[in-house]
């Protein structure tokens, strides 16, 4: 089957439902991004361009900004979406991938994979990395943090140095191709050993997302920095490699399993995970405040697996049962948002650093300062799209509108 027909059909039967999730998932990681440069403590190994106030390199000590007394509300929406987006993310990709695999060979899988994932992340570490390090380096610089020849010379302070290489924001595609070959490995296995194709029943469903849940708690429990910290590399961070398995093996069950809840189960099942998050989001947020406090002990490990793996999985289980009928209501509105998606996660993050920097000279309050480095880095990533989606740059990142064309062309030819 061409590559052209399955376009056809993938845009004949669209599901706007995932779109939202989509939508979501991006809106969830430019929130979080925005939030960074005005948490109270800084991020363990994060480089960030300019970090506005509270415990961290060049502001307040440890005891001081225990001290003040100031709320940790932009840390709070930065550990909570990285609990949430990135996972959401990942069962989106999970699911889509059992979807693609099921029509192909796994040898194409994989290269079709690779040349989605492995071409951005390539042009991405040339263009998009580079202007990033230019950018954060400047702020670093304003921040006193560096001096100009620094940059030229690429030689910082301790604190700076040894998280200056690697993959940046860039990481997930990284893992999203580890996590699609292995997949496209165990599906051949499969096939060699005579299993064509897999159908759960609810019992298999069940036990499959309590070894996922087990996956992403088991992470945590060996490294709660995998949401409270960040190591920057060229190698993957085999705890949050496993983490995020967890919720990319969530996605291939949910296409798994045929079954669809809707009604007052439904409903039911929304408020009782909302109910959930909020419990879970509550114990995790506090305990992620403890243990940045230095508070470090074995029942914290604990309670922040629990905690933060039971707000994701709530809350990515109330998003998926939503995002039907709201894209029921959208429609096609939703696809042409999604189809940003992509474009939005490889350049929101440069776009926020501008805002951040240009925000640094005014005095402006720290809450108006976070929602208009969101509007900029979401609304102009999402704004440009129409500029970039028709060029060699949305074939690379799989626009629709291309595909579309392609369908077409091939139709004619034929």
């Amino acid at each position: 089957m061409t590559n052209q027909t399955d376009n056809a059909r993938s845009l004949a039967s669209r599901d706007p439902a995932w779109d939202v999730c989509r939508i979501v998932g991006m809106s969830v990681v430019a929130t979080l991004h925005a939030a960074i440069a005005y948490m109270l403590f800084a991020t363990p190994g994060l480089l960030w361009i300019i970090r506005e106030h509270g415990y961290g390199p060049r502001g307040t000590t440890r005891a001081e900004t225990l001290a003040s007394g100031e709320p940790w509300t932009f840390d709070a929406i930065v550990w909570a979406g990285r609990a949430i987006g990135v996972a959401l993310i990942s069962v989106i990709a999970g699911y889509f991938s059992a979807r693609a695999i099921a029509r192909r060979e796994p040898l194409q899988f994989v290269k079709e994979r690779l040349k989605r994932l492995g071409i951005p992340l390539l042009i991405g570490m040339s263009t998009v990395l580079i202007g990033m390090y230019l950018l954060w380096a400047w702020g670093w610089v304003l921040q006193g943090e560096a001096e100009p020849s620094h940059i030229l010379h690429v030689r910082f302070a301790k604190h700076i140095q040894p998280n200056l290489y690697g993959l940046g924001h860039l990481w997930y595609l990284q893992y999203l191709i580890i996590y699609a070959c292995t997949f496209a490995a165990c599906v051949w296995l499969a096939r060699k050993a005579g299993v064509t194709r897999v159908s759960m029943s609810r019992t298999q469903v069940v036990v499959a997302m309590l070894v996922a849940f087990g996956v992403c708690v088991g992470a945590l429990l060996i490294k709660p920095g995998v949401l409270l910290a960040f190591r920057n590399g060229f190698l993957p961070d085999w705890p949050k490699l496993l983490f995020f398995s967890g919720y990319f093996l969530l996605g291939l069950i949910l296409y798994g399993s045929a079954k669809r809840i809707e009604g007052r189960a439904a409903t039911l099942l929304v408020d009782l995970c909302a109910v959930g998050a909020l419990v879970a989001g509550a114990i995790y947020l506090s305990t992620a405040a403890a243990w940045m406090r230095g508070e470090t002990t074995d029942t914290h490990r604990i309670m922040i697996a629990l905690g933060a793996t039971s707000l994701g999985w709530c809350a990515i289980t109330a998003i998926l049962i939503i995002a039907r009928p709201i894209g029921r209501w959208i429609g096609a509105r939703a696809a042409r948002i999604a189809d940003a998606s992509y474009w939005v996660y490889m350049i929101h993050v440069p776009l926020q650093g501008i805002a951040v920097l240009a925000l640094w000279f005014t005095n402006w309050p720290h809450v108006l300062k976070f929602l208009i480095v969101l509007v900029v880095g979401l609304g102009g990533a999402i704004i440009t799209w129409p500029l970039v989606r028709g060029t060699c740059i949305g074939r690379w990142l799989g626009s629709r509108e291309i595909a579309a064309k392609a369908v077409a062309t091939r139709t004619l030819e034929s």
